[in-house]
Formats: structure tokens, C-alpha cells, sequence
């Protein structure tokens, strides 16, 4: 088999397997630069090391591959299939692809013990995190905060728009091994409820550790996430926050991401989360920028660096 080559100087990839309102609106936004944006299935890629040679096949792309790759979705799956999937963009990004987020920026943001490592490890503020297989185990750490009168939150390790997530006041809450698929994430509760009694929390958008927008979540239930129901708003610029979002998003090397910042009454900030396919719908909502747009330009921009060509008219 011949290597590949790119042909097609304006081909790029979304992998989405059910393309959203992100995925079309970026695609929205690459047309507008005059590139074939094209929405693939991270399933239904192959990686081929037959006739001494070693390849990717995406549909619809023969003997060449796209100059990029914009990742807005990774499917559910098992680990083998996600490992698999991680595995082709590595693949991909070894033959000179552009992943935009890179698969080790992926993979250190979707595990969320992971993420608590790192941000901890660099001295960023990021809530007591408890990780393990045993459920004893986290009897034990969960009586120690409760006797601090502390409450626990529980996070599934894989998981999105605080779907999954429990709120520990007592012991006996505590869900069976087979509920949590083995894993225990255990969090200290942050408290932000102000004397309105709402809850809040701050969620920065970062492109090229640059400040695209900042909003506030806040919600009369301690989940904040929009797809739960919270109400966006504006948010003041403020320097800390700001500073504490870069940091993260450097520190797992995005390209784009979105940071989950909290206050504790105290007045201290906390790093909850790194998402690396973050949404922003209601992000937009609250300002007048173009957030898939500002995207697009700094895929564009990283694809003409990496190669020496301008791909876009």
C-alpha cells in the first residue's frame, strides 16, 4: 500500500457520533472558511499495518488523510474501546494530524482522578479528592469529613453535565461497588450557597490560554451544570479567576477548554473540573462573540504553523 498523502489540502475532520449543536456549528464556521468539514465516527476508523505499512482509514478519506481534527465527541464504550478509539488519535497524530484537543490532553482531563493529581501536584487549589476500589476504603475517608461536618460528593471517574453525581451526608448513602463500576471518587463538598441561598460557580473558556468568556452558574440545587437546569449569566472579569483557568488549561495542555471554578464562603476559589470538549451554548448566550468561530481560527492557525501552508481562503 502506497503512503498516504494529502491530497486534499481542505479536508477536515469533526469526530462526533451524533453530531450537536457544537458539532454543527463548527462546521458552520470551517464552511465559512472554505474547508470540507466532514463529521466522522471514531468507530468506524481503522488503524492497518498490513503490506509494510502503517495507516489510519477514515470513510471517506482514501489513500490521504485530513490536514485536522476537531474531537467534540467521544463516544460511551468499554475500555477497550475507548482505549482503542484514544489509540487512533495518537495514530493520527503521529502521521502529522492536527487533534485539536490532543488525545494526551483527553486522556488527562476525562479521567478525573487523573485531573485532581495534576492540578494538585502544581499547587492549584482543587477540592480533598479520595480515589479508590474499596468500598470500605471510603467508608473510612467519607466518617473522617463527616466528622468534620463536611459533606462528600460522589463523581463517577467518566462522566459529564453532573449526571451520576450524589451528594454524601451520611454513611449509609454510600452506593454498592457495582453503582460506582468499581471506582469511589470522593470529593470534599465546596459550600457556595450565598444568602439568597443559591448555589454558584464559574465556568471559563479558554482557547489558546486566552480568555474567550467567563459565565456564572447558579442554581437553588448544589449542581450547577446547564444541562441540570441552572441559569446562566454574565460574569465580571475577575483576575484570579482568570489566572486559575489558564493555569489549568496550560497545565493540561489545551488548546481549548473549559474550567470549572467554585468559592467556597470563605471567599477561597477551587478548580472542581478541566473539561477538553467543553460545551458553550450557554456560555454564548451571554456574550457577543462567536466562541466557535475564535475555535475555528486557532484550529486554522495551528494547522498552518504545523505545516507551512495557508488552508483556509
Amino acid at each position: 500500500m502506497p503512503p498516504l498523502v494529502r491530497k486534499h489540502k481542505k479536508k477536515v475532520v469533526i469526530f462526533s457520533d451524533s453530531p450537536d449543536w457544537h458539532a454543527k456549528n463548527l462546521k458552520d464556521q470551517l464552511s465559512k472558511k472554505n474547508l470540507d468539514a466532514r463529521f466522522i465516527s471514531l468507530s468506524g476508523c481503522r488503524i492497518n499495518t498490513c503490506n509494510n505499512s502503517s495507516t489510519v482509514e477514515i470513510p471517506g478519506f482514501k489513500n490521504c488523510l485530513p490536514e485536522g481534527a476537531i474531537v467534540r465527541l467521544i463516544n460511551k464504550g468499554t475500555l477497550e474501546q475507548i482505549t482503542y478509539w484514544l489509540g487512533i488519535l495518537h495514530a493520527l497524530k503521529k502521521s502529522g494530524v492536527i487533534i485539536y484537543n490532543s488525545p494526551g490532553t483527553i486522556e488527562k482531563t476525562v479521567d478525573k482522578s487523573m485531573t485532581s493529581f495534576l492540578l494538585n501536584r502544581a499547587n492549584l487549589p482543587t477540592p480533598p479528592t479520595w480515589v479508590c476500589n474499596s468500598r470500605k476504603e471510603a467508608k473510612k475517608w467519607i466518617s473522617t469529613f463527616l466528622r468534620k461536618r463536611s459533606k462528600v460528593v460522589l463523581k463517577p471517574i467518566f462522566g459529564a453535565e453532573g449526571k451520576g453525581i450524589r451528594l454524601i451526608e451520611k454513611i449509609k448513602e454510600l452506593p454498592n461497588h457495582e453503582e460506582v463500576n468499581g471506582v469511589y471518587y470522593l470529593q470534599k463538598f465546596i459550600h457556595s450557597n450565598n444568602r439568597q441561598k443559591m448555589f454558584k460557580d464559574w465556568r471559563v473558556f479558554v482557547v489558546s490560554k486566552k480568555i474567550v468568556g467567563i459565565m456564572k452558574r447558579s442554581s437553588k440545587q448544589w449542581i450547577t451544570n446547564v444541562s441540570q437546569g441552572s441559569r446562566c449569566s454574565k460574569a465580571k472579569l475577575d483576575k484570579k479567576i482568570e489566572s486559575l483557568a489558564i493555569k489549568a488549561a496550560t497545565l493540561v495542555k489545551a488548546d481549548y477548554a473549559g474550567v470549572d471554578v467554585i468559592q467556597d464562603t470563605g471567599g477561597k476559589y477551587y478548580i472542581l473540573e478541566i473539561n477538553s470538549i467543553p460545551a458553550w451554548k450557554g456560555l454564548q448566550s451571554t456574550l457577543n462573540v462567536n466562541i466557535a468561530g475564535i475555535i475555528v481560527e486557532d484550529f486554522i492557525k495551528k494547522i498552518n504553523s504545523s505545516n507551512g501552508r495557508k488552508l483556509s481562503n
